[in-house]
């Protein structure tokens, strides 16, 4: 809702309160902080927000992984560093073949 009132600041602390604390909402959080990093120009950030500690890798869905691995390689790319960029796109359309993150994925391998 922060958000929706055009607060900005209290979004992101809302989002990065709701990455802490885990729940329901974990994945959209993790989503919305790379987002904002990318937005930002912050692409070390985007990297390290795309890239769960080992603990929370486990618990993610195969859609939240193939989304993960396709932010990576954005960051990566943004980085300059397409070769592992290429890499984590491939892990994205491996992840879940016919997901988005799958279909951004090819976009950006073409």
């Amino acid at each position: 809702s922060w958000e929706s009132h055009l607060d900005a600041e209290r979004a992101k602390a809302a989002w990065t309160n709701a990455l802490e604390i885990g729940g329901d909402k974990l994945a959209e959080a993790r989503r919305r902080l790379v987002l904002l990093a990318f937005a930002e120009g912050r692409d070390e950030d985007a990297l390290a927000l795309a890239t769960p500690k080992a603990s929370e890798a486990r618990a993610l869905d195969r859609f939240d992984r193939a989304k993960l691995a396709y932010f990576r390689g954005r960051a990566l790319q943004r980085l300059g560093r397409e070769e592992d960029a290429v890499a984590e796109w491939l892990v994205a359309v491996d992840t879940m073949p016919l997901s988005y993150p799958a279909l951004l994925a090819l976009s950006r391998l073409k």
